[in-house]
């Protein structure tokens, strides 16, 4: 956990190895990986994907992060594509649900507010 470099194997091995019972093995994993590298262009990829395997009930602190205009950007980029329930998922986790996620949107302006409502209709309830 300490090297970006060996997250492929890291993700390889956690993430699709561990089953379903014992999701709460990515849940700590989800948050450590989070505290100690933070959000940014080379970890947004990684925690997209953690969060995925991670259940409802994990707790990661970052919203404020995320609502950045370039982080927003590539979280976008990064779940382009996904069925809109994983999206709904990940919202959740970020920022405890759409109608949350579209309060923060109609309060934001310029390409912010967009992005954010775009994450929003994403997620199946824009």
């Amino acid at each position: 956990m300490a090297d970006t470099g060996l997250l492929p194997v890291g993700r390889t091995v956690l993430l699709e190895k561990v089953d379903q019972e014992h999701q709460s093995v990515q849940n700590h994993f989800t948050v450590a990986w989070a505290e100690r590298h933070g959000v940014n262009a080379e970890t947004i990829p990684t925690l997209v994907k953690c969060m995925l395997h991670s259940t409802d009930s994990m707790k990661v602190k970052i919203k404020a992060d995320m609502e950045d205009e370039r982080h927003l950007r590539l979280l976008l980029d990064q779940v382009r594509g996904l069925p809109d329930y994983e999206v709904e998922h990940i919202v959740y986790l970020i920022w405890g649900g759409t109608d949350k996620l579209k309060k923060t949107a109609a309060k934001a302006a310029g390409d912010r507010g967009a992005w954010l409502s775009e994450l929003a209709l994403a997620a199946g309830r824009g």
